[in-house]
């Protein structure tokens, strides 16, 4: 049984909370802000406040500058002034964060937007696009907020997506959002400011510094990433960086494509015709029997080869992961079928007359010194 609640809120109640959505409300009052800055912890915020805050401000001193109310038409929301997006994807939270606000309304006990303050008197977002954009469409014309001192629009970057990455109740950063900040320290600036990763030669000692450099920044920005999206992250920026390709990562069907690219359509239909079909599947062993049953095989199909891809490298060591997983999978997967065979069928042959552990994509151009080409398959022996 639902119960509507009929009481009104009490004085206190009424200063800590400011019903945005009514008509007659536009803007945060100097009262508000009084409240705010009371209610407001800066012990809970040390990064923005305190002993973890970034020292861009004047002469090497703290970054945060004030808090005050600032008009919307001082905010360049639109980007048409050149302020960067801390976010490429769309908040997932933000549908929920707009109900509770119009709801529960506005609470001031929460760390107000972030802008920081231009030099030319306007300012960028930091942090709080989402619940900026809510108090838009709702028309308020002002906000409540903290200003940082001007800044680069790399220093930007890096904080903002840093405030995402902590204060996930507000929409958490997503794996994107991560690796556009971290694709954007490697570009010069907007103002000519050096590229916060630097280029680097395409050398073993090269590729490791912007490896150091990558999870450097993703710590800095206090990142939860799994260790495939972080190897993903640098993929991308040694492509970005070295301006060449380095290692092949799949998903999605990727590999898939990648196998009938290496074998080209000729072949394809030529294997087709005699009733050959390549199917590219991923490094997982135990998974590779499953798989064979689930696919069904037409009526011309008289063999099928597998061809096996490692869907991100590990790239601390790209050369090494490829090696131990995809060019030795056809040893281990021997292992196992023997072993399995010895345990559970009373050792019986094995029939690889149909489906073949056949190939490997080759996935890291360097091992092409190693006569492993990144454009022909790797035939298994």
């Amino acid at each position: 049984m639902n119960v509507i609640n009929l009481q009104t809120p009490s004085i206190e109640e009424q200063t800590v909370f400011v019903d945005v959505a009514r008509d007659n409300i536009t803007r945060f009052t100097e009262e508000n802000l009084a409240t705010y800055e009371v209610l407001r912890s800066k012990a809970c915020y040390p990064e923005v406040f305190g002993y973890q805050s970034p020292q861009w401000g004047p002469n090497g001193t703290s970054w945060y500058a004030d808090t005050g109310l600032v008009n919307i038409g001082l905010i360049n929301f639109d980007d048409k002034y050149g302020g960067q997006k801390v976010r490429v994807t769309t908040n997932p939270k933000r549908d929920a964060l707009e109900l509770k606000i119009e709801r529960a309304k506005f609470g001031l006990m929460h760390l107000g937007i972030l802008l920081v303050r231009r030099p030319d008197g306007r300012y960028d977002f930091v942090e709080g696009r989402t619940r900026f954009g809510i108090l838009l469409a709702l028309g308020m014309t002002n906000i409540i907020a903290e200003i940082m001192h001007p800044t680069t629009a790399a220093n930007v970057r890096i904080a903002g997506t840093k405030m995402n990455n902590l204060h996930a109740p507000a929409g958490p950063a997503s794996f994107e959002d991560n690796r556009e900040t971290i694709l954007s320290l490697t570009e010069v600036g907007e103002d000519g400011e050096p590229a916060v990763i630097p280029k680097q030669k395409n050398t073993v000692s090269g590729r490791q510094k912007l490896v150091d450099d990558v999870n450097h920044w993703l710590g800095e920005m206090q990142a939860s990433l799994t260790p495939s999206e972080r190897d993903q992250i640098i993929e991308a920026v040694w492509d970005n960086v070295l301006q060449v390709k380095t290692v092949y990562s799949f998903k999605n069907g990727e590999a898939q494509e990648r196998l009938e690219e290496i074998l080209g359509p000729k072949r394809i239909a030529e294997d087709a015709a005699k009733g050959i079909i390549y199917l590219a599947y991923s490094d997982n062993i135990k998974n590779l029997h499953a798989a064979m049953i689930r696919h069904k095989l037409s009526n011309t199909t008289k063999e099928v080869r597998l061809v096996i891809y490692k869907g991100t490298l590990a790239m601390s060591d790209p050369e090494k992961c490829w090696k131990e997983t995809v060019m030795n999978f056809k040893k281990e997967f021997d292992v196992w079928e023997r072993d399995l065979s010895v345990i559970r069928f009373n050792n019986t042959n094995i029939d690889d007359s149909i489906y073949k552990v056949y190939a490997g994509i080759p996935q890291v151009v360097s091992l092409e010194k190693e006569s492993i080409s990144i454009n022909e398959l790797y035939i298994y022996q």
